[in-house]
């Protein structure tokens, strides 16, 4: 059953003598037995369409694509230019054979590929802040 439906027994049928009671009984009206719920039940506030969906429940996804989408933006894009201008030190043994050789500091950067994948999941977030602001109301 989908999200939003609300079950309403249509009618209350005694299981002693087989009458049928209003909703909202708890025992029967003719022999006093105590009533269970039928099969058959009827849907309430039901959508006029199959993917609609309603303005208090539009309101919340939408929502939830500004907040998702600007924190995602924010957080990875923090992290690309974090990654972009942090480097690092590191001392380096360079061996010119036969046993000699020296230590050198090299500068290191974060990987390439690293960066490029901040950077898109930044701009999927982006999308997703544009999706949410343009999303019909």
């Amino acid at each position: 059953m989908p999200l939003g439906y609300v079950l309403i027994p249509s009618k209350l049928k005694c299981p002693d003598c087989g009458a049928e009671n209003p909703p909202g009984k708890r025992f029967c009206g003719d022999c006093g037995g105590t009533l269970l719920l039928s099969e058959e039940k009827t849907f309430v506030d039901e959508p006029t369409s199959a993917g609609e969906l309603s303005s208090v429940n539009r309101g919340k996804v939408r929502t939830g694509y500004l907040i998702g989408g600007g924190l995602t933006a924010a957080i990875f894009f923090g992290l690309f230019f974090w990654a972009n201008n942090y480097t690092y030190t590191e001392r380096v043994w360079r061996d010119l054979g036969y046993g000699f050789g020296y230590w050198e500091t090299v500068t290191r950067t974060i990987d390439p590929a690293i960066q490029a994948f901040l950077l898109v999941i930044a701009i999927i977030g982006l999308v997703a802040v544009a999706y949410g602001l343009v999303s019909r109301k």
